[in-house]
């Protein structure tokens, strides 16, 4: 039965919300094809249920629903929900306080495909001539995520076995799931052993491993980090055969999705804003770690000239305390580098409604003058619900895969925009600290003991020289700078060299910039630790940081 704008069905005059005679929205399908059915319910805390809509039923007592949206989105953020719905009778005034559960179904069968579950946030009421007393709740699915701090560290591990801590420690009741290019396997992780095992065959799990810090950030950014630095999508989702939370993992457009599709005079309604996008490029990245004092810095710089070549000079400065080695460093510049270059093709599609997608799912478009056939990615989908019937907004993405396929959420804004201790414009940094194991320092006279780099006990001259640090290019200038224990040092001789030591040259503190008259990429420093008497306190250094470009 197709119901036409402005004509009331007269069999269905007594519901509410969605069939509400007063001022409940109709539905026309764009064809005689697409019947949606869809159910939206809340649960609250004495698991009393309470309908929003059941468009299966019609019934009076089960449709309030004027309108309903659900957002999911891959990696960067969880899925939420907006719901709209009428309070004309006073039925759901504080009735809700936040926290109660919500599942909107939708599908063209029988209202059972579940599009979102989560946990209301906010409860806001209104009233208008148009709409009359109404009651607009949000959610989102899994909230602990976002608003649970987590404090932990990755130390060479895998992906499956970093993520599965995570989730043992704060979030016990969330399963972790990967696609291995035809199923989903779950894991088993065994906090003993700290290893992960899988239902089934985990067929290109990706191999890297991380190591990384967290302190107090929130668990989602910590999750998304992770699976951003080994090129892993992710997104919750709750799984109705098992009723259990799932973190689903997988890899770039890995997972295609035939069971569905998007075409031009079918169940297309638009498309917009189809094209390149050049505004998210950045193709020199710079990332600054912990600092020591504000004199002892971590950073790291990568650049794409083949980028900047075909563009012009796009940069991005990274600051993230949690940080605290210079591997860390450069691979958070190596991978941000990676994503940023990517030549992106983005657009928005909006179609009759599409039950049966996931976030990062590939599925078919075909759209006659636009060049979009083929396999797109969803990036994010909105599914709305309202006086439009049941419609589908997806934003797609196509990536140029001339780099690494890697895909990164958008930059947190509180890592942005920092002021740095850098004034020199320096792009990278060689750090030492005195307590490393093994050292990468050499010793004449000299030792590393408690932390510090001190002369040998007797001792009133000694030389201790870094291992060499091979950077991406030429080394032209530097500035070296130390954690020290100033004045007792202000005898000490410092030199750097550019070419692994075969020419020394004289470091003077005050002088600031220093320029090599010798060419090369191999960066070293040594210095000399003097005391007029073996008796006096020897200098003592805890950090050492050489900046350059």
């Amino acid at each position: 039965m197709i119901m036409i704008p402005g004509v009331v069905n007269t069999d269905m005059a007594t519901s509410r919300g969605t069939t509400r005679p007063r001022r409940g929205f109709v539905y026309y399908p764009i064809t005689g094809t697409f019947y949606p059915y869809w159910k939206i319910k809340i649960t609250d805390d004495d698991d009393v249920v309470h309908w929003i809509s059941d468009f299966t039923d019609g019934s009076a007592s089960k449709n309030y629903l004027i309108s309903a949206s659900v957002t999911r989105t891959m990696t960067k953020s969880l899925s939420r929900a907006t719901v709209k719905f009428d309070n004309s009778d006073g039925t759901f005034t504080d009735t809700f306080n936040g926290g109660e559960v919500i599942e909107i179904y939708a599908d063209y069968t029988d209202g059972t495909t579940l599009q979102f579950r989560g946990k209301l946030d906010d409860i806001n009421y209104g009233v208008t001539g148009s709409t009359g007393f109404t009651v607009s709740v949000t959610a989102r699915d899994y909230p602990e995520l976002i608003d649970t701090s987590v404090i932990g560290q990755a130390t060479a591990s895998l992906a499956d076995v970093a993520l599965s801590a995570l989730l043992y420690e704060y979030y016990s009741d969330i399963k972790l799931d990967f696609w291995n290019g035809s199923a989903w396997v779950r894991a088993t992780y065994d906090s003993t052993a700290r290893n992960v095992t899988w239902s089934g065959a985990s067929t290109g799990f990706p191999e890297t491993s991380i190591t990384m810090s967290y302190q107090n950030k929130k668990g989602w950014t910590v999750i998304s980090d992770m699976c951003k630095r080994v090129g892993l999508e992710c997104y919750m989702d709750y799984d109705t055969s098992e009723s259990v939370w799932v973190l689903r993992i997988f890899l770039t457009d890995e997972i295609q999705n035939n069971s569905t599709s998007v075409v031009y005079g079918n169940n297309l309604v638009s498309v917009s804003n189809y094209g390149k996008d050049n505004t998210g490029i950045a193709n020199n990245i710079t990332v600054y770690g912990k600092t020591e004092s504000s004199n002892i810095l971590l950073m790291a710089t990568e650049t794409d000239t083949s980028s900047i070549a075909d563009l012009w000079q796009k940069d991005r400065v990274i600051d993230d305390a949690n940080l605290t080695t210079m591997s860390e460093v450069r691979e958070k510049a190596e991978t941000e580098l990676a994503e940023s270059i990517q030549s992106i093709y983005t657009g928005r599609l909006n179609a009759v409604g599409i039950h049966n997608i996931k976030p990062g799912e590939q599925i078919m478009i075909s759209v006659p003058n636009m060049n979009i056939s083929g396999y797109v990615t969803i990036s994010n989908y909105v599914q709305k619900i309202g006086s439009g019937g049941f419609t589908t907004t997806i934003d797609v993405k196509r990536e140029d895969n001339r780099f690494t396929d890697l895909f990164k959420e958008k930059l947190n804004i509180e890592e942005e925009a920092k002021a740095f201790n850098n004034l020199n414009a320096m792009t990278d940094s060689y750090t030492v600290y005195f307590d490393e194991d093994p050292s990468v320092m050499s010793h004449s006279d000299t030792e590393e003991t408690e932390g510090k780099l001190v002369l040998s006990s007797g001792k009133i001259t000694g030389i201790a020289t870094s291992e060499s640090h091979t950077a991406n290019a030429d080394i032209t200038e530097c500035e070296f700078r130390k954690y020290s224990n100033f004045p007792v040092d202000e005898g000490d001789v410092y030199g750097v060299s550019n070419d692994g030591g075969t020419t020394w040259e004289t470091y003077t503190i005050d002088a600031g910039v220093h320029t090599f008259s010798s060419t090369g990429s191999h960066l070293k420093f040594r210095i000399t630790l003097n005391r007029t008497l073996d008796t006096n306190t020897s200098p003592a250094y805890e950090a050492v940081t050489v900046l350059y470009k």
